[in-house]
C-alpha cells in the first residue's frame, strides 16, 4: 500500500491535513506565521479581510457532533443552522475540552474545514463561495490554508446555506486589524468628530427611521426562515427520492437474477430432453403389415384354385 492509500492516523495539525490534500489531489497553499488562538488575529497575521477568512465552528448536539464553516466576519445563528444540520432543539456550541476529545488531531480552535477529515456532518455557508480563494485554518496554530471554496465542496460534500445571523457593520478597530498597509506599520484609529446635538425633529426621524428598519429586518429574517425551511424541505426530498430509486433498483436487480435462474434451469432441462431424444434406440420394423399381406395372397390363391 502507498503511502497516498494510508489513513491520516499518527499525524497531526498541518501534518495531517497536508497529507489528506495531497491524497484528494487539492490545489493549496500552506502559509506559516506566528501562532494565533483568534480568526481575528490568524487574519491579521495573514493579511486577509475578515470576509475572506473562513472559520470552523464546532457544535454538539444528542445525535453528535457537527461542523459549521462561515466566514471570520459573521456570527453563526443557531436557529439557522439546525435546520440543514438536522438538529434538534439541544444544538449548541461545543466545548474546548469536548473539542480535545473529539479531534485529537488538531489543535482547539484550527480545525480545517473538511468534513471527510473531521468525520462529521458539516454546513459551508453560501457567503464564502462568493470568493476565488479563502483562508482558514491550517491544522495547527502557527498555519494557514489558502484554498478555493469549491475544493472544500468537492472534497466534503457540505451543504451550502445561509447560517449567519443578519450582517453587522465592522468596527474600526475590526477594520484596523484587517488591514495590512506595505510599510508593516499598522495605523491608529482616528478621533471621531464630535457630533452636533441633534434637534427634537432630528431625533424624532431618526426614530422612525430605526422603526423602518427593524421592520424591513424582521422581514428578511421571516424571509431567510422560510428560504431555509424550502431548502430542507428540498434536501428531504432529494434523500428520499434517492432512497426511493436505489429500492427499485434493488429490486429490479433482485428480479434479474430471479429470472435468469429460471431461463437458465430451463435451457438446462431442453439440453438434457435434446440428449436424451439423440441417444434413444431406434424402434424395430413391426411385422403386422407383412404378416396380413401374406395372409391375404394365400386366400386370393386359394380361391383361384376352386
Amino acid at each position: 500500500m502507498s503511502e497516498d492509500d494510508t489513513s491520516e492516523q499518527g499525524r497531526h495539525g498541518s501534518e495531517a491535513l497536508v497529507h489528506f490534500l495531497k491524497r484528494e489531489r487539492a490545489p493549496y497553499e500552506l502559509i506559516e506565521r506566528a501562532p494565533t488562538l483568534a480568526a481575528v488575529d490568524a487574519a491579521r497575521a495573514t493579511g486577509c479581510v475578515l470576509e475572506q477568512m473562513a472559520k470552523t465552528v464546532v457544535l454538539h448536539d444528542h445525535g453528535g457532533f457537527r461542523v459549521a464553516v462561515i466566514p471570520a466576519s459573521e456570527r453563526l445563528d443557531l436557529p439557522k443552522v439546525r435546520l440543514p444540520l438536522e438538529g434538534s432543539g439541544h444544538l449548541r456550541l461545543a466545548s474546548e475540552e469536548e473539542i480535545v476529545r473529539q479531534f485529537p488531531a488538531f489543535d482547539p480552535g484550527a480545525l480545517p474545514p473538511f468534513s471527510a477529515l473531521l468525520d462529521t456532518p458539516e454546513v459551508l455557508d453560501e457567503r464564502l463561495l462568493a470568493h476565488r480563494h479563502i483562508f482558514c485554518s491550517g491544522g495547527d496554530r502557527r498555519h494557514t490554508l489558502r484554498i478555493s471554496p469549491h475544493e472544500i465542496e468537492r472534497l466534503g460534500g457540505p451543504l451550502v446555506a445561509d447560517v449567519c445571523q443578519p450582517h453587522r457593520v465592522l468596527s474600526d478597530k475590526e477594520r484596523i486589524l484587517t488591514y495590512k498597509p506595505e510599510g508593516g506599520q499598522m495605523p491608529t484609529a482616528k478621533k471621531p468628530a464630535p457630533r452636533r446635538r441633534a434637534t427634537p425633529a432630528a431625533r424624532a426621524r431618526a426614530e422612525d427611521d430605526a422603526r423602518r428598519l427593524e421592520h424591513i429586518t424582521q422581514s428578511l429574517e421571516a424571509v431567510q426562515k422560510d428560504l431555509g425551511a424550502i431548502g430542507g424541505s428540498l434536501s428531504t426530498g432529494v434523500r428520499d427520492l434517492r432512497r426511493d430509486v436505489n429500492r427499485l433498483l434493488r429490486d429490479a436487480r433482485r428480479d434479474l437474477i430471479k429470472m435468469r435462474r429460471a431461463l437458465q434451469r430451463d435451457l438446462d432441462q431442453l439440453q438434457k430432453d435434446v440428449t436424451s431424444a439423440a441417444t434413444a434406440k431406434p424402434a424395430g420394423p413391426r411385422r403386422t403389415g407383412t404378416t396380413t399381406t401374406a395372409r391375404t395372397a394365400k386366400r386370393q390363391r386359394a380361391v383361384s384354385s376352386h
